[in-house]
């Protein structure tokens, strides 16, 4: 089969797949732009809101903090605390998860050094918003269907499909200069044109890239292709805690104990407490070396008896949690520290841009093909 032959059923594919999902990817581009700098909004906006914390010289241990919360709500045992984020400067505050009965959870902010409730972290419920605008359109669940992640997992890979057709119909193949020159001097109707194909072409590896991994995730393909590439022969068991009658849980100060011994120099990122008697306590930590807010490194810790049930060394993964780490930062951007993230952010715009270049090319082209009398739209190609 001829090229030519190739790109007369490539193109019908590329024009009609773009405009099909192209308004999904816009949407879920320009959320995912947002959500690369998720933490460093979120914690702006609080210091916005809420000024910035006064450092002092010590901070409350977590225990410390999570009981000027329990005083602060009476000792009230039908008040849940789920978690605790420790704050990540010496200027911002902690953030203590907790479930009150029938009400939704909330996240409280809490000077570290001085335990005081400052606010709630009410900013997150717009990257909440976001994040299921990003993940699922915000459709809702339909019996036991996800229906908002299955339709951006297939629009997810019927864009990496667009992205390999557009790869192949780039017209700079034979010649790459012309293939990413923008006639900025041209006709509204070629500018529009280059700017399409030079935008797509720049941003195809990393749309691909984003493209792919969001359909793998959606469908939660991404742990079953690595168990086929790498096959495990460890068998994941549910961490449970053994409860012990008579005994206490133990205390939060001893729990960071055993997992700073468990990690040592890895700094405690967050602690998700135990809400049930067979639950465990997971402590969150990250190596100076590693990369994202919260690092890859867990202990999890029987809440009775202080038994290390489960050690995740982020310096050091298996295998099959590198790559599972690999793609976690493919998706977000992270591999590279700032800069990719930035540029992550960028690349999140150009489903917009392309959408709307390709509308704008639809728009011109359609009319030729039911008319001969509008010569002037048979020049899209030409300055």
């Amino acid at each position: 089969m001829r090229y030519q032959q190739i790109r007369q059923f490539i193109f019908p594919l590329h024009r009609y797949l773009g405009l099909g999902v192209g308004i999904i990817f816009a949407i879920v581009g320009l959320t995912g732009s947002l959500l690369v700098f998720q933490h460093e909004l979120e914690y702006a906006a609080i210091t916005f809101r809420y000024n910035a914390i006064v450092p002092q010289p010590h901070r409350l241990s977590p225990e410390a903090v999570l009981k000027h919360v329990e005083t602060h709500y009476g000792n009230q045992e039908n008040i849940a605390i789920a978690a605790i984020d420790l704050a990540p400067t010496p200027t911002t505050p902690d953030k203590v998860k907790i479930k009150p009965p029938n009400q939704p959870s909330l996240e409280l902010l809490v000077n570290p050094y001085t335990g005081e409730i400052i606010g709630e972290a009410n900013a997150n419920s717009f990257f909440r918003w976001i994040h299921r605008l990003h993940d699922r359109l915000l459709i809702g669940r339909i019996g036991s269907f996800d229906l908002g992640k299955i339709i951006v997992g297939v629009s997810a890979f019927l864009f990496f499909v667009i992205n390999l057709t557009g790869v192949i119909l780039w017209d700079g193949w034979l010649r790459l200069h012309q293939g990413f020159q923008i006639k900025w001097q041209a006709k509204p109707l070629r500018l529009n044109y280059d700017i399409h194909k030079v935008v797509g072409m720049i941003a195809a590896l990393f749309l691909t890239l984003t493209a792919l991994t969001g359909f793998l995730w959606s469908f939660k393909l991404d742990k079953f292709l690595v168990h086929l590439i790498a096959p495990s022969q460890q068998v994941l068991k549910k961490l449970e805690a053994i409860q012990i009658r008579g005994q206490a849980p133990l205390s939060l100060t001893e729990v960071l104990q055993i997992a700073d011994t468990a990690l040592p120099n890895a700094i405690t990122a967050k602690i998700k407490l135990p809400e049930k008697p067979n639950e465990v306590f997971k402590v969150h930590k990250k190596f100076p070396q590693e990369q994202g807010t919260m690092g890859h490194s867990q202990v999890a810790i029987d809440q009775y008896c202080g038994t290390v049930l489960m050690i995740h060394n982020g310096l050091h993964p298996s295998f099959e949690d590198r790559i599972l780490q690999i793609f976690e930062a493919i998706h977000y951007g992270t591999f590279a520290g700032l800069s990719t993230q930035l540029l992550y952010a960028l690349v999140g715009i150009t489903p917009s841009i392309l959408l709307v270049t390709s509308l704008i090319m639809y728009h011109y082209r359609r009319p030729k093909l039911k008319s001969i009398k509008s010569p002037g739209l048979l020049s899209l190609g030409k300055k």
